[in-house]
């Protein structure tokens, strides 16, 4: 009869934990956009509660299995359980990292302005936001922080979460630092204070007439930021074309590309994109013809980092030709998702429906599940105005494909890049001339050789690649942000073609998907 006891007894612990999750989202989910729906949830957990089943189960465990169980992990292992059965966006968030999800999203965050890097036990400033409490409290980039609030955190085996964690305190509260700098140790009284997270991180005239914009993400305020990075520059003027770039963007809220999609199309009640829900109900949204700047021509980046978001704004461009799409095939994510906090300080993203470009393209990378496959979409799209072909599936196909990348696509190079912020940080100084030397990549090279965690046949250099970027990385905090993309943009194929494309006034109707 007991061919298997492990199994035996893992059984009702896994069904233990299912039915306590059932009560957690049941029971404590707190939403304030869909009404009624989720009342039969409510209502169904309570009438589990009622049996009495969990409490028989949990009190049976505690009071008869072998070793000391650990309820809370038990039900966390179940709810990650269950969302592995569902799509790959449907997700649960535990309260140790919800809180910076939401500052990401939100556009702000409490702290002093400062981003850090782990080194061999040492905490290292990466680099220290202009105008922040960490500029004001004097924090240089290169600086180690030695101990925080007198609990040391170098050479200790606290974890970077742990060190992060604190500085976690309110707004306007103070916290003092201990760093060396120079073989010198310093003490620093930093304020606590609320900072902006920002979603566009440049723009500026790339070219006379042709601006250049950067969106690193679709939070809470990008609209307000877009708006604020372009008005300098489309002002009072005719026209002025935009260069939009959604490169490794991962997406965010959509009533805020949808605002800022409203300022690219002039035309009121056009289509930009439309979702369907488990019922089929579908929803529409329309550009409001109320346009506050004159653009003209678009062209917008993507590649394989473009998503959600990010794929809305390039799809309802291309199925208008309202604009070139440039670089390469986006991410594939058309799902939406809401988000329920629990009581547990944690919360759910669930999938409630598929959004579709002006076309009637649902643009989701198929993925596998325990629930089965999703199918590839093989027909084929027509733009709404030239009647260019195009795909749905798998992501926004771009108008004009890239093929040489930027840096490089290599494995080699795309792990040394992974150590060019490190090799800046440890041979920053505020002397730009001596971080731009020819022998940038020798240094490099002698850098890797030093890691001992690297394996010998990774020990290798790019170059040309590897040069551009530690040089792009010094001046991006020596000069500024823009003056870092102004020296990148200037050999990107991406801009190049965008630029050739702006100039020559193409016409889309030449232009065919990449297959």
């Amino acid at each position: 009869m007991l061919n298997n006891p492990k199994y035996r007894i893992l059984e009702p612990l896994l069904l233990s934990g299912m039915v306590i999750l059932g009560m957690i989202i049941g029971k404590n989910f707190v939403d304030n956009k869909t009404g009624n729906s989720l009342l039969d949830i409510h209502e169904l957990s309570e009438e589990i509660a009622t049996t009495g089943r969990v409490e028989e189960i949990i009190r049976f465990i505690e009071s008869r299995y072998v070793d000391h169980i650990d309820s809370d992990k038990l039900v966390e292992e179940a709810i990650y359980s269950i969302f592995g059965t569902l799509d790959p966006h449907s997700n649960y968030i535990p309260q140790a990292t919800l809180a910076e999800i939401n500052e990401d999203m939100s556009g702000e965050y409490l702290g002093v302005g400062i981003e850090t890097l782990y080194y061999k036990d040492t905490v290292f400033v990466e680099s220290v936001l202009p105008d922040s409490p960490g500029e004001l409290c004097g924090i240089m980039r290169g600086d180690k922080i030695i101990a925080i609030d007198n609990k040391g955190v170098a050479g200790t085996e606290l974890s970077y979460s742990e060190i992060s964690a604190l500085f976690d305190k309110k707004k306007g509260s103070k916290v003092e630092l201990i760093i060396s700098r120079s073989n010198k140790e310093l003490k620093i009284d930093c304020e606590i204070n609320l900072l902006p997270r920002k979603a566009v991180t440049i723009a500026y005239e790339i070219v006379p007439d042709v601006v250049y914009v950067k969106i690193q993400r679709f939070s809470g305020k990008v609209y307000r930021e877009f708006m604020d990075a372009i008005e300098p520059f489309v002002d009072g003027k005719k026209d002025v074309s935009l260069i939009l770039d959604l490169r490794d963007n991962p997406g965010g809220y959509l009533p805020e590309t949808i605002k800022m999609l409203n300022q690219i199309f002039k035309e009121k009640g056009r289509l930009l994109v439309y979702t369907k829900d488990k019922s089929n109900k579908r929803i529409e949204y329309k550009t409001n013809g109320k346009r506050f700047y004159n653009i003209g021509q678009v062209a917008v980046l993507i590649n394989g980092g473009s998503a959600s978001a990010s794929e809305i704004v390039a799809g309802a461009i291309q199925d208008w030709d309202r604009g070139v799409i440039i670089g390469q095939a986006s991410y594939g994510k058309g799902l939406v998702q809401e988000q329920y906090p629990l009581t547990n300080g944690g919360a759910i993203r669930l999938t409630v429906s598929k959004y579709y470009t002006p076309s009637g393209r649902l643009i989701q990378t198929p993925y596998t599940n325990k629930n089965g496959n999703t199918e590839l979409d093989s027909n084929l799209y027509k733009t709404m105005v030239l009647n260019r072909e195009m795909k749905a599936s798998g992501g926004i196909f771009p108008d004009k494909l890239i093929y040489d990348l930027p840096l490089t696509n290599t494995e080699t190079c795309k792990f040394a890049l992974d150590y060019v912020h490190l090799f800046s940080v440890l041979n920053y100084d505020k002397n730009l001339e001596s971080n731009m030397s020819d022998d940038l990549d020798q240094q490099f090279a002698s850098f890797l050789q030093e890691q001992d965690s690297i394996p010998l046949d990774k020990k290798l250099l790019c170059k040309s690649e590897i040069n551009d970027a530690i040089k792009a990385d010094f001046i991006k905090h020596s000069l500024g942000m823009q003056k870092m993309y102004e020296y990148l943009n200037t050999e990107d194929p991406y801009i190049t073609e965008a630029l050739d494309y702006i100039a020559k006034d193409m016409n889309l109707a030449d232009l065919l998907p990449e297959k």
